[in-house]
């Protein structure tokens, strides 16, 4: 696990990490023994998470998109948020490091909730034969373009109301 500030710049903060690090030990433990999920690939998915911080009265957050630093918007009302942190087209393969953006203030709650959406999400996908790459996030799945463009929102969560 890596620490970033706001502008994905890496840092060292003890005890934020000592509190992160605790709680997920404690959700790979749960995941283990509740639902048999191998405990080596939890562990080696969470020293790949990165944390970064933010500010809870900003409104947008930074990512990276094929070395470019970017800023998004933050989604109304979310305490925190799971997101590409990187991400980057390597011939057919859209690669991503995956982050959690939050505060200290966030509760241990929201940091799991975030946690999971961590673990579940894809590491790389493949951009099919009509160059559009399915991605999960939450609980939708949209089609991207190699441009980062929404181009199929045809599972989106909403549909489904």
């Amino acid at each position: 696990m890596k620490l970033y500030n706001r502008d994905l710049e890496e840092i060292e903060n003890e005890e934020r990490y000592n509190r992160i690090d605790k709680i997920l030990k404690q959700q790979i433990d749960f995941l283990v023994e509740t639902f048999g999920i191998d405990r080596k690939f939890l562990q080696d998915r969470a020293e790949r998470l990165a944390v970064i911080e933010m500010n809870p009265t900003d409104s947008t957050f930074f990512c990276e998109s094929n070395g470019e630093k970017q800023e998004r918007k933050w989604p109304s009302g979310a305490a925190a948020l799971t997101a590409r942190k990187r991400q980057e087209i390597s011939g057919n393969q859209w690669i991503f490091e995956t982050g959690i953006y939050y505060s200290d203030n966030s509760s241990n709650h929201t940091v799991i909730h975030e946690l999971f959406h961590f673990l579940s999400m894809p590491e790389q996908i493949e951009f099919g034969d009509n160059g559009i790459a399915l991605d999960k996030a939450g609980v939708e799945i949209s089609g991207w373009d190699r441009e980062d463009n929404l181009v199929d929102r045809t599972y989106e969560a909403t549909r489904f109301k």
